[in-house]
């Protein structure tokens, strides 16, 4: 049976976390709309305990939670139908003017983020890519139309997913990466740990 990609699954973090976004008080989200103010994903970690098969039902619980400095966290659960943890993630996001191409302080939304103080995040705060060591192997890959978002960027999920192309069928196998990371300012460095190479 298929899995679901890395990218299915890294675009639906996104999205969920985009929809959350779009609970603040509707004032907070119209003064970022009118200040051309976006949501950015800076890192990600997911990591999976067994894959989600295509056509399995899959719930999943996301909360973010308290600030650090300018980062919001946000954490995700998978669970088959049967409420059994398939894995989870850790993201960060920040608030980015895209016409001054820079961050954004909080403000009043850092205000309106719930205090879920009570819950336990499934992982630590993303970290970064650590330093590879070993042969690097360089390519290049041009985005093509459908990779690209509303911003003209190629967001992390399609990031993940040309990790997943880069090492191929040889490196994976049949089952996606168990972890993949993924960290982003201006480039982009990419890791995938598989179980007893960690």
């Amino acid at each position: 049976m298929r899995s679901m990609s890395m990218y299915d699954l890294t675009l639906y973090l996104i999205v969920l976390a985009l929809l959350e976004a779009l609970c603040l008080p509707p004032f907070l989200t119209e003064t970022l709309v009118r200040k051309g103010i976006v949501w950015v994903l800076t890192r990600c970690e997911v990591r999976m305990d067994r894959e989600a098969h295509l056509g399995e039902t899959v719930s999943i619980e996301t909360f973010p939670m308290p600030l650090r400095r300018w980062f919001f966290p946000r954490y995700f659960v998978f669970r088959d139908a049967a409420g059994a943890a398939l894995g989870a993630a850790s993201t960060l996001w920040v608030l980015f003017n895209l016409e001054k191409r820079c961050m954004v302080a909080p403000g009043d939304v850092a205000k309106a983020i719930p205090d879920n103080s009570d819950l336990t995040p499934p992982l630590g705060v993303p970290g970064p890519v650590p330093r590879l060591t070993g042969e690097a192997v360089r390519s290049v890959r041009a985005p093509v139309y459908s990779e690209l978002d509303v911003n003209g960027h190629v967001n992390n999920a399609r990031y993940a997913d040309w990790l997943c192309d880069a090492l191929g069928l040889e490196i994976i196998g049949p089952a996606p990466a168990p972890v993949v990371k993924v960290n982003g300012v201006y480039r982009y460095r990419l890791l995938v740990l598989r179980h007893g190479n960690d």
